[in-house]
């Protein structure tokens, strides 16, 4: 009891001691704001790359259920996204970023054959936004994986239906 009524007069004394100049108050209260204002003002805050709504053309080759689920997917995921025909159409346009799914990607994909999937990039590209399409792609083909390794184990419990008639 008496320790801590001890420690209380003593703050008490030396928070009246500062407050009576006016300097130790400037230094002591106004001066940290001050700074905190001109340091915010100096180093904004930068967007976090996963809330960045993106844009995505995507020059769908394959007419599969696949590439069809993935430019439903990428969609989904936040994306912009712009279906283009050629990639000649995206030289027209203001896409800085192509995702090109090739000829055959479903069949090859269900084969297990090595598929690659180009994103096209122009020079310039706004780096976040980049780095936030590349996650989502990666994200996107992800769960088209899992969902056709689920439908094949569904097709192979069920008679005689395939992952694609399942999709």
């Amino acid at each position: 009891g008496a320790l801590v009524m001890n420690a209380l007069k003593i703050a008490c004394f030396e928070i009246r001691l500062v407050l009576t100049d006016r300097w130790s108050v400037f230094w002591l209260l106004v001066l940290p704001f001050i700074l905190i204002f001109f340091i915010a003002k100096a180093f904004p805050q930068r967007a976090d790359p996963s809330t960045l709504q993106s844009y995505l053309g995507v020059c769908n080759q394959d007419s599969g259920f696949l590439a069809q689920a993935l430019v439903e997917d990428l969609t989904e995921t936040g994306f912009n996204v712009q279906p283009l025909k050629t990639i000649e159409e995206r030289k027209e346009g203001q896409w800085h970023r192509t995702l090109i799914i090739p000829p055959n990607f479903t069949a090859n994909t269900l084969e297990g054959r090595k598929v690659v999937l180009r994103l096209e990039i122009e020079p310039g590209s706004y780096q976040p936004a980049l780095h936030a399409v590349r996650v989502k792609i990666f994200k996107s083909v992800g769960r088209i994986i899992g969902n056709l390794c689920v439908m094949a184990t569904l097709a192979q419990n069920s008679e005689g239906k395939d992952a694609a008639s399942m999709y």
